[in-house]
């Protein structure tokens, strides 16, 4: 998997998402347009009813980025109250990151506190966007046996306040500053214990992200002195030296 990129997946493990329920069309996303724009419609109707003004705008980019890679099956399939759910409480999840340097949690959502349901627990991650995130904490979880569900792995562009809140959600492309969000759904439900572990295991390897990608580029520059330093020193000694 690409280590930086803007992906929602599914494994074979099963179906992703809560299953739907049997409520009325309009409880539900349609599906006129495969592009995927009409199907968000009225998830940022329901955007511009419930959120604050100043934070409206944010809000509504970060879903349009946030449900990018969903399938119109995958968005008709979900309530639209539970959509709204998982968009906004992943955004205030990063937004809360504030000014450090990565935010870590582990949960397993419901209806009452979450406002949508998974299957298994959830863990979700924002940090700087850099190489070898998505590859270091799938293989986390793999270490655990966890069968991962479903990924969304939005790469945004943010421009953050002196105190760390989320101002504006630009296009990554165009941003000079991007930053990764990873929401992994698992396939079974963690005991509060094994959140907290896995939680705090995910923040080490997040900060071992961190010091490898600070090092990378001075360690090739090392390696490349080396070598023309034994280039210039060929002629003092035998091929074989």
């Amino acid at each position: 998997m690409a280590a930086v990129s803007d992906t929602a997946q599914e494994t074979s493990s099963g179906a992703s998402g809560p299953e739907a329920s049997e409520t009325s069309a309009a409880t539900h996303l349609p599906t006129q347009r495969s592009d995927g724009r009409a199907t968000l419609e009225p998830l940022l109707e329901l955007i511009a009813e419930r959120v604050p003004p100043e934070r409206r705008d944010a809000v509504g980019a970060f879903a349009k980025a946030y449900m990018r890679r969903l399938t119109d099956e995958e968005l008709a399939a979900t309530p639209l109250e539970e959509l709204f759910a998982l968009v906004r409480s992943t955004f205030d999840f990063a937004d809360g990151r504030g000014l450090h340097p990565f935010a870590v949690r582990a949960f397993t959502p419901d209806l009452t506190g979450d406002g949508y349901m998974a299957v298994g627990s959830v863990l979700e991650t924002n940090t700087d966007d850099s190489p070898f995130l998505v590859d270091s904490v799938t293989e986390e979880l793999a270490a655990r046996g966890l069968v991962i569900r479903r990924v969304l792995h939005p790469v945004i562009g943010t421009a953050r306040d002196e105190e760390g809140r989320i101002e504006r959600i630009l296009s990554a492309r165009d941003a000079s500053h991007r930053e990764s969000v990873m929401h992994f759904e698992l396939d079974r439900r963690l005991s509060e214990p094994e959140l907290a572990d896995l939680a705090a295991r995910i923040q080490e390897v997040l900060r071992d992200v961190r010091l490898v990608v600070r090092d990378f580029e001075p360690m090739q520059d090392r390696v490349r002195h080396m070598i023309e330093l034994a280039r210039v020193a060929a002629v003092r000694y035998s091929p074989q030296e």
